[in-house]
């Protein structure tokens, strides 16, 4: 901090060379209260400077150059006194605080350049003169100088502007690349002269940079980057194509010159990341393609692509309800998988209509076969409500069998499967009502109307281990249990 006293002296040698109008003829010397303003900018606490800085904006006589004296505290305030001397230097001083400025901005450590840039934006228009200092700043290794320096050439001179960063896209180092790409998305339609280098950029740089360059074309021309999305679709990298197709899905109706492009990652890659995602987006833009494609491979020789393409189908819901025919077909060709994955397919689409068809299923050899009917049941919830006595049936047998899946189904089934599940009681078996039981117990408030017959087993039933889980399945549904 500097001394008082040579500061003190350098401000009165100072004031007593200024002109006229400050020593005008008819006042040979600034009042009483300007003199102590001025001694105070002088006084080793700033809080003191910034109050002296505020007495000279309120005095109403003619300051002449004192602005240049306010203007030079500006290099060396600390951050929380720059503001108020640079609204005192704006405005007493408008050019020489400028200049003051662009100095410190071409000369300074990081953090003062960087509010030196900003600062010359909060001067508006008046800041040109320290355009080039501002263009210069543009190449700082300094992430906060470069950004500040660019939010206010956009005031300045955005076509400059616009035309550095378009040659940063050259550089060598792939951040600066990122940052002057993520820049000219600020400029929106006026970055169109950018695009030809940007679309140079997408083709040749990294996942980060690709997905900056997107971003910025949807602002300066979303045509040219629906385009060039399309065009990404057809990627050799996972990650870029999935990039391509969900950015597509972020634009609504401006994606459907995609749409080609889309059904085509649907053909090729129906289970990958991207071709998932692809479905997704062609899905908000024309269901019936996705629905023609899927139905192209279902009807396709390979099993494997088939199974891919039944799979997806938990994607359309119930909009895949018109690829029921061949959803049935597959259950009745191939291997095992695809069966499993046809018979899951049923109850995505909800097709409720195939209810019989997974009832016998039910019964099929192959176990993922049977659970998965049970899941594709479960999928069609209380309206499968015809299919709960097969499915209990299937819960109280003895023999392996995937039950969690069955008991899924039934839960999902709910109220109507009750009256099957109240039945299965009467079982012989002790395994098989225990685990009819907990069943009820976790399907809770909706299993009320078993409530009498688990309070028959609490007293009657032979087995303990039914009777204490069934006193506990009476507590779970009436709610008393904790």
């Amino acid at each position: 901090m500097p001394e008082p006293k040579p500061l003190l002296l350098s401000l009165l040698l100072s004031l007593a060379s200024l002109p006229a109008p400050l020593l005008a003829q008819d006042d040979p010397q600034p009042s009483p209260r300007v003199s102590d303003a001025l001694g105070r900018l002088a006084a080793p606490e700033w809080s003191a400077r910034c109050a002296a800085v505020r007495d000279l904006l309120r005095s109403s006589e003619p300051q002449g150059e004192v602005g240049a004296i306010v203007v030079g505290l500006l290099r060396d305030a600390p951050p929380h006194a720059r503001e108020e001397i640079l609204l005192a230097a704006g405005a007493l001083a408008p050019e020489a605080t400028v200049g003051t400025l662009g100095a410190m901005l071409a000369d300074g450590a990081p953090e003062a350049r960087a509010w030196a840039a900003g600062a010359l934006g909060r001067v508006g228009v008046e800041a040109a003169p320290a355009l080039e200092s501002l263009m210069s700043a543009l190449d700082s290794p300094d992430h906060a100088v470069r950004q500040s320096a660019l939010g206010t050439l956009q005031q300045i001179d955005p076509e400059r502007t616009v035309a550095r960063l378009t040659e940063l896209l050259r550089s060598r180092d792939p951040r600066v690349r990122r940052w002057a790409a993520n820049g000219l998305g600020a400029f929106g339609r006026r970055a169109r002269g950018a695009i030809p280098k940007l679309l140079s950029v997408l083709e040749e740089g990294d996942s980060a940079t690709k997905e900056i360059v997107v971003t910025t074309l949807l602002h300066v021309d979303p045509e040219a980057a629906v385009s060039s999305l399309a065009d990404m679709l057809r990627h050799s990298s996972q990650s870029i194509r999935h990039l391509a197709a969900s950015r597509l899905g972020s634009l609504g109706e401006a994606a459907r010159p995609a749409t080609p492009a889309l059904a085509e990652l649907i053909r090729e890659r129906p289970t990958s990341i991207s071709g998932s995602e692809a479905i997704r987006t062609l899905l908000a833009l024309d269901p019936d393609v996705v629905v023609e494609v899927l139905g192209e491979l279902l009807e396709h020789p390979n099993w494997t692509l088939r199974e891919q393409a039944l799979s997806q189908l938990r994607v359309l819901g119930k909009r895949g309800r018109p690829l029921t025919p061949l959803v049935l077909e597959a259950l009745e060709d191939g291997p095992e998988a695809l069966r499993s994955t046809a018979a899951r397919a049923l109850g995505h689409v909800e097709a409720i209509e195939t209810i019989p068809r997974l009832i016998e299923l039910l019964e099929h050899p192959d176990v993922f076969v049977r659970k998965a009917a049970a899941q594709a049941l479960g999928e069609l919830g209380p309206a499968a409500a015809e299919a709960a006595p097969a499915l209990v049936g299937v819960l109280c047998r003895e023999e392996s069998y995937p039950h969690r899946s069955v008991s899924r189904a039934l839960r999902k089934i709910s109220a109507p499967a009750v009256p099957a599940l109240v039945d299965a009681l009467k079982s012989e078996e002790p395994q098989a009502r225990e685990r009819v039981v907990s069943l009820l117990a976790r399907m809770g408030p909706g299993a009320r109307a078993a409530v009498p017959a688990l309070e028959a087993l609490v007293t009657r039933d032979r087995d303990p281990r039914v009777r204490k889980a069934s006193e506990a399945a009476v507590k779970a549904i009436s709610g008393e249990q904790r």
